[in-house]
């Protein structure tokens, strides 16, 4: 299972349509599951230097980035992603090959 992260900016249609942000969550998350990624949290940061944060899982890297693409293509958002892992998963990873 893959994690990702990603840290959205909303695009100027996005700002200028920022009252249907939930609706297009909702539509969002509908579309992770033509992908096999389940949208695992969001958050609203309204002020900050992103617009959302949000957590997702899938079973690849891949699946991740072609949902995070998907959902850059539909011209809202702007988006910043990355892996994102675990205490356990990082311990292994500082270890590989130490």
């Amino acid at each position: 299972m893959a994690r990702g992260v990603a840290f959205f900016k909303w695009t100027d249609q996005g700002v200028h349509s920022y009252r249907e942000t939930v609706d297009r969550l909702e539509s969002n998350t509908k579309l992770a599951e033509k992908f096999h990624v389940e949208v695992k949290e969001v958050y609203y940061t309204p002020g900050g230097p992103y617009d959302l944060i949000g957590v997702a899982e899938g079973p690849d890297m891949k699946a991740l980035t072609a949902f995070v693409l998907e959902m850059e293509s539909l011209g809202s958002t702007r988006i910043d992603f990355a892996e994102a892992y675990g205490p356990g998963e990082m311990k292994e990873l500082v270890h590989i090959g130490g």
